[in-house]
């Protein structure tokens, strides 16, 4: 059907043995070719195979979306994509649902189940628009938020933060064939989440050394001296940058700690570091560290 303002032109038409995918194709196709001049065009087709294709992920008919290739070049085209088989709009939930059942059946389940009830939650927590009323294709927008929650409410350890890159990495994989995001268009995102988990895993792998040695080590501050330390040079479980990293010491927003050499080799000025810390008889000491971040 072409509209233009009260006027409506039909067309139809028929391929024996053709599939339905082809069939949508072709109306596409024709109708674009159908256009006399060039012109600003809305199509509205309820399509994955289409979506997909127009996104760059074809397979088959080739002649046909050589043909749409070269008529869309005459034109100003914007595509709605609209509903597919009389249903709503792919949500942001039911994608996450379909795609967890076919990781299951593909027995590739393993502990994706997890990775994506956190991401469900993050959403929850962080966006205004509940994930079943959430387009799909904004999935990949919201990993910066599943990562916050991750880092800083998981405290994910570097195994747990490789897990869910692969996970996240067969989610927008999955996006892609659905036709949900255009094939391609994760790669940035990727390239993302890569760095955050690179980031993440190695302000944990520091976190947990800094950690095992303040709780072993024989040479720390006595409780007592702590009881008597001046609120002014208490420092309870605050995010400190790193300034500076040298052979055996590491300054926190101004304040030197001493700290073995092979765990300082480990640090990288401009971490973030939720930690603990007293000034006694002039010098810092470090009480405790939880967590980080490296941005």
């Amino acid at each position: 059907m072409l509209t233009h303002g009260r006027h409506r032109r039909e067309l139809d038409g028929s391929e024996p043995g053709a599939s339905a995918d082809r069939m949508t194709l072709t109306a596409v196709v024709n109708g674009v070719e159908a256009l006399t001049r060039p012109a600003a065009v809305e199509v509205r087709v309820a399509s994955g195979y289409v979506r997909r294709g127009v996104g760059g992920n074809r397979s088959g008919d080739g002649e046909l979306w050589q043909r749409l290739d070269a008529a869309v070049r005459r034109h100003d085209i914007s595509w709605d994509w609209g509903t597919e088989n009389g249903a709503e709009a792919l949500t942001a939930g039911a994608a996450l649902a379909r795609f967890l059942d076919e990781q299951r059946a593909s027995g590739s389940f393993g502990r994706t189940e997890e990775v994506v009830a956190i991401l469900r939650y993050s959403i929850a927590q962080d966006s205004d628009t509940p994930v079943d009323e959430l387009p799909a294709a904004s999935l990949p927008d919201k990993f910066g938020m599943f990562f916050n929650t991750m880092v800083h409410k998981q405290f994910a350890s570097p195994g747990e933060l490789q897990h869910a890159r692969t996970v996240l990495a067969a989610l927008v994989g999955w996006l892609e064939v659905q036709g949900v995001i255009a094939a391609g268009a994760g790669a940035d995102v990727l390239e993302d989440v890569a760095s955050r988990v690179e980031g993440s895993s190695a302000v944990r792998r520091f976190v947990d050394e800094l950690s095992e040695h303040l709780e072993n080590d024989p040479d720390g501050p006595d409780p007592a001296e702590i009881d008597g330390v001046d609120p002014e040079d208490l420092i309870e479980d605050e995010y400190l940058t790193i300034d500076e990293v040298g052979d055996g010491s590491i300054t926190f927003d101004g304040r030197r700690v001493g700290v073995p050499a092979r765990i300082a080799a480990l640090a990288q000025p401009g971490w973030s570091i939720l930690l603990s810390a007293a000034r006694i008889d002039g010098t810092w000491h470090l009480l405790d560290v939880v967590n980080g971040d490296p941005s």
